[in-house]
């Protein structure tokens, strides 16, 4: 998550404005618009216009107003015009750069930042964004920069420092420096943009690291079950700092496979009345808590073992798991889920039993087997794995899952993925069993599922080559 601009300056001042009634009719608009009357503030914007098409007050109001309703061709075509009229007005071309940074024009938001940098060197806001679309477009090394300057140039104790120093989190993760990056990433709670999602939502005191000295702890899930399962790893070490009772609270779906897994913890669900504690942590803020870096990484794997049911539906050959997109609200969803029509070729390679692990909904597109019904929680989609030969996923949880069990797992990742990859990286430092497969450059699925089609078929041909040896020599295949 990044700042993207969705708090822009005020308007370049009026140019030429010599008739009354379009100063009128703007001053109309903008008023419906402050009162949150959208639509009529767009009417009153084109009325204005058509009486004077370069009144720069309603030209302002329009493309403000369209973006607001999500007609972002029109709010891009307003606000060029704007640029057009007030060349030499950073805030115009701030304002540009952040309407095409919602459009994903990474390219042209970069020219917009990056004209009003040139125009204003201590521009803040236009640093940080500027930073956000060099990360976006992979270029970490530039938004490391970008994301320095904007926090150099930021008052401190502002939304914008608050909002950069989260920022660098991200180039710093996804370069390997984690101890920086961990640390980066506990401003997350001081950026107002971030806190509905990012929310303290327990009052006692925080660990911050210190030894524990018997004292009873609060370790809470803040984010999505992939970040739970991943930072679950840190619990057992809770111990070597001295903790008194430990209580874990996660999302209801994990809650019985994590009580299952850290028998020395009482595992809550979200929701449930808390114990009382001494100390709390959010479960995400571990690594920072013990200093994490990249040749430091636990990796006690397994660590989440499954439950002895459900049974997984018989199957011949290769069973393989599979799942072909995340949560459709995650920012990053757009690039980081497939259609299912891109899997059909997979579920054809012979010698394999396609099984979907997609909880939202059910396969229909070809033949496979559908698990939706036997997966209550996380624990029975644990059981079920464990009886996989392979798993093939998008980035979501199971791919965690997967990992934390120490199962075969293929994950096909975007071009620019989430930090936790790296950038073309073949294999995770945090779980040893999963094999990335990165899309070339962005949007090229079909080559990355090429390569996972032609690993298969050649896993698929040594088990058949494996199962002829046993039979020459009569052992048992």
């Amino acid at each position: 998550m990044s700042h993207r601009g969705r708090i822009f300056h005020p308007p370049p001042p009026p140019l030429s404005q010599d008739l009354a009634l379009p100063n009128q009719l703007a001053k109309l608009g903008e008023q419906c618009h402050q009162e949150g009357d959208v639509e009529k503030a767009m009417d009153y914007y084109r009325r204005a216009l058509k009486l004077q098409r370069n009144h720069a007050g309603a030209i302002y109001g329009l493309g403000m107003a369209a973006w607001q309703v999500g007609q972002l061709d029109l709010a891009v075509k307003m606000l060029k015009l704007v640029c057009a009229q007030a060349p030499n007005h950073p805030e115009a071309h701030y304002n540009l750069g952040s309407m095409l940074q919602n459009t994903h024009d990474h390219i042209g938001a970069m020219a917009a930042l990056a004209r009003a940098i040139e125009l204003k060197p201590d521009f803040a806001d236009a640093w940080g964004n500027l930073g956000c679309s060099c990360r976006d477009l992979g270029d970490h090394e530039m938004a490391l920069t970008c994301f320095e300057k904007a926090v150099a140039f930021a008052r401190a104790g502002t939304r914008v420092s608050a909002e950069a120093r989260y920022n660098l989190c991200y180039p710093l993760l996804s370069m390997g420096r984690l101890k920086e990056g961990f640390a980066a990433y506990e401003a997350r709670f001081e950026a107002p943009i971030f806190r509905g999602t990012f929310t303290m939502k327990h009052e006692q005191p925080a660990w911050t690291g210190e030894p524990l000295e018997g004292r009873r702890l609060l370790v809470h899930a803040e984010q999505g079950f992939g970040d739970s399962i991943m930072f679950a790893r840190y619990l057992p070490m809770l111990a070597e700092r001295g903790a008194g009772p430990v209580v874990v609270e996660v999302q209801p779906p994990l809650q019985r496979l994590f009580a299952g897994n850290f028998p020395q913890c009482t595992v809550i669900a979200q929701g449930d009345a808390v114990p009382e504690v001494d100390l709390q942590v959010p479960l995400m803020s571990l690594a920072h808590r013990f200093g994490t870096e990249l040749d430091t990484i636990p990796v006690p794997i397994p660590y989440l073992g499954p439950p002895p049911e459900p049974t997984l539906p018989a199957g011949d050959g290769l069973r393989v798991g599979f799942c072909w997109r995340g949560n459709a609200s995650h920012r990053n969803d757009r690039n980081r889920s497939t259609s299912l029509r891109a899997w059909r070729s997979l579920a054809t390679i012979p010698g394999t039993s396609w099984y979907s692990l997609q909880v939202e909904e059910e396969c229909l597109a070809f033949s496979c087997r559908n698990l939706r019904r036997l997966m209550r929680d996380f624990a029975d989609t644990a059981s079920l794995i464990a009886q996989l030969h392979l798993v093939v996923t998008v980035d979501t949880a199971i791919a965690h899952l997967a990992g934390a069990m120490g199962r075969a797992c293929f994950v096909l990742l975007p071009a620019v993925p989430d930090w936790r990859w790296q950038l073309k990286r073949p294999d995770s430092p945090w779980y040893p069993s999963l094999r990335l497969f990165h899309q070339p450059h962005a949007g090229d699925w079909p080559t990355a599922f090429q390569q996972v089609d032609a690993t298969i078929r050649a896993i698929v041909e040594r088990r058949l080559t494996d199962q002829a040896d046993q039979l020459k020599t009569g052992a048992k295949p």
